[in-house]
């Protein structure tokens, strides 16, 4: 289906409607702690990191956990609303998000035993003397339902008292409160990954035998009656949502049904969405059950939603507009949330109206970037840039220097690559890419057919490395004689043709197919942007932050799945371009190197040397 302007129709940019707040889309942003906050009070950063996702598109923009006490902070630097004054730091931010067209949500929990935490890159351990020391940061003391630790080397937490857990609970309804007076318009409750909700409906962490704990109805019973607190203190009109570990993926912990129950109950109490995750309740290791993949928690929201009957959002691994829009149009969820491909892409939201034909000329973007971008879209029409889909083996000479040029082929990364006259590409059947230029251009360009080259032993579908640069002399020299006839049908235009196939088939190599063997798509898109950078600075944080890895967890799997360490594996594709310069330009050692991402050119040599057994000039006298 497809509006009056042509943009098609989409489940993703669908609105959604919770009892009298209306989402513009299906988009939520996760909640995402930021360990910025200066006692629970929010700051410029918090300002910004939220604000760009309102202009991002989103149409759920969530503050992060947030504590409804003091000691229910994770770390130091969570945010907090146990306090009236933290209203005001928390207002702008809720009120920016609100113009720019997002729902502001926010997200409010106690750690419980998970308290006084160090932040993740001090160590993500209990806070203690280094933090004493270095940051002037006390720990303080955890309370929980049962005196369990959070982990090995964690401290004994205190046994939640009867007093201790209606004030908790008092807390909750306070802080919802104070959401209100902030101007946020829906509120989560943090009931997952081993946080305080989350440790009363586990009976791992819940050893009570009282009235709050032991049965399901009883471990439950802390979420429901926090669920009627905040109800209680929050709008009618305005959603409420619980953020619930469907299963703890451990024996004797929650499994699917137990949270159908909870579910069921807590619509009862005046909840209208399960943000649907798992996990986080027995330690910071994965439980071996936990299998991990692209949308891999989605099947949680699915079951949710059919046997609880709630609206339901599914997170955890998703990227891909693609599969996110599969999965509402097939009513698996009704809202996705994304967290990290957000921190790497704002403009996410953006971006897939666009891939989903959703958004055709910039028309969702803000006024004050999309006009700008509308007129750049025209100029690149005007000037012979934008997209560009090759159905046939093509070479482009460029008959005047370009040296804004910027090309994006094969992936989503735009490299700038100055191309001087007479410099230009081959490209590949089936190539797909986006060309930039900020001056006028004259260019000359020659598809050959599969037909063609297959008499040339060029087998169709044959896929080579793209050639960006300079060209074979030969094929220069051919490339500008053919396309000076093209489309004449002369014998002279056909003989040089059959002269540039000729010579293209001899001078191009084939691609090699990094991907083979490698399922795990976040290796695959680490791949991609390999081979695409060669020429920058690779660092192994920049390549693990892009898998959303850990830089150990990342090299570790990397290592298994490639065979070689990142670095190793950057070295060996480095030094693979690089041979290819040298056969088949006239560019200098010095430029190879630079282009290959060397600058020093004696640490080239030597490891080119060591790979190929002879010195960059002898391999291309060779």
């Amino acid at each position: 289906a497809f509006e009056t302007d042509g943009s098609k129709l989409t489940s993703l940019f669908t609105p959604f409607k919770l009892r009298d707040i209306t989402f513009k889309n299906r988009i939520a942003v996760s909640p995402m702690s930021q360990y910025r906050a200066i006692d629970g009070h929010a700051n410029h950063w918090h300002l910004v990191h939220l604000g760009r996702f309102a202009m991002g598109g989103a149409g759920l923009v969530y503050a992060e956990a947030t504590a409804v006490e003091r000691d229910g902070r994770r770390t130091h630097g969570d945010l907090g609303l146990w306090d009236d004054d933290q209203v005001a730091s928390l207002a702008p931010i809720a009120d920016f998000i609100d113009r720019e067209g997002a729902i502001p949500g926010i997200q409010l929990g106690h750690a419980g035993r998970k308290a006084s935490e160090r932040r993740p890159w001090h160590g993500e351990t209990p806070v203690d003397e280094e933090d004493v020391a270095k940051r002037g940061e006390d720990p303080w003391p955890a309370i929980a339902p049962s005196p369990i630790p959070y982990a090995d080397g964690w401290p004994l937490p205190e046994e939640m008292s009867e007093d201790d857990i209606h004030r908790v609970i008092k807390s909750f309804g306070d802080a919802a409160r104070r959401a209100r007076e902030a101007g946020f318009k829906i509120i989560e409750i943090y009931a997952a990954h081993g946080f305080l909700v989350h440790q009363f409906l586990s009976p791992i962490s819940n050893k009570r035998s009282d009235d709050w704990g032991g049965s399901t109805e009883n471990r439950m019973r802390f979420a429901l009656e926090v669920a009627q607190s905040v109800r209680a203190n929050w709008p009618d009109p305005y959603p409420l949502a619980f953020r619930l570990s469907a299963t703890d993926w451990l024996d004797d912990g929650i499994e699917v049904g137990d949270t159908v129950e909870t579910a069921r109950a807590l619509k009862e109490e005046g909840v209208d969405m399960i943000d649907c995750s798992s996990g986080g309740i027995g330690g910071k290791q994965r439980p071996h059950r936990m299998v991990i993949e692209q949308g891999f928690q989605t099947r949680f929201a699915n079951h949710l939603r059919e046997e609880a009957e709630i609206a339901t959002m599914a997170v955890g691994f998703l990227w891909d507009a693609d599969v996110c829009e599969e999965i509402l149009a097939s009513g698996q969820a009704d809202m996705i949330a994304l967290a990290r491909e957000l921190l790497d892409d704002p403009n996410w939201p953006l971006h897939a109206a666009a891939r989903l034909g959703t958004d055709e000329n910039h028309a969702l973007w803000p006024i004050e970037a999309g006009w700008w971008l509308m007129k750049r879209e025209r100029l690149l029409k005007k000037l012979g840039g934008g997209a560009f889909a090759l159905p046939s083996l093509t070479l482009g000479i460029f008959l005047n220097d370009q040296p804004t040029h910027r090309l994006s082929h094969g992936s989503a990364f735009k490299q700038h690559v100055p191309l001087k006259k007479h410099q230009g590409w081959i490209l590949p059947a089936g190539s797909e890419g986006v060309c930039e230029y900020d001056d006028e251009l004259e260019f000359v360009t020659v598809s050959l057919s599969d037909a063609l080259l297959a008499e040339f032993d060029f087998a169709t579908g044959t896929d080579f490395q793209a050639i960006v640069g300079d060209i074979d002399p030969l094929l220069l020299g051919l490339c500008l004689q053919a396309g000076a006839f093209e489309g004449n049908g002369t014998l002279y235009r056909e003989t040089m043709h059959r002269a540039l196939a000729a010579q293209v088939v001899q001078v191009i190599q084939p691609a090699p197919d990094w991907h083979t063997g490698i399922e795990d798509a976040r290796l695959r898109k680490v791949l991609d942007y390999i081979h695409d950078h060669l020429g920058d600075d690779l660092t192994l944080a920049a390549m693990a932050s892009l898998a959303n890895m850990s830089g150990t967890h990342f090299s570790k799997a990397f290592k298994k799945e490639v065979g070689l360490s990142p670095l190793q594996y950057v070295i060996a594709a480095r030094l693979d371009l690089a041979s290819v310069l040298l056969r088949t330009t006239r560019l200098s050692v010095a430029e190879i190197a630079w282009r290959a991402g060397y600058q020093d050119l004696s640490r080239f040599g030597q490891h080119f040397k060591r790979k190929f057994s002879v010195t960059p000039a002898a391999f291309r006298s060779s």
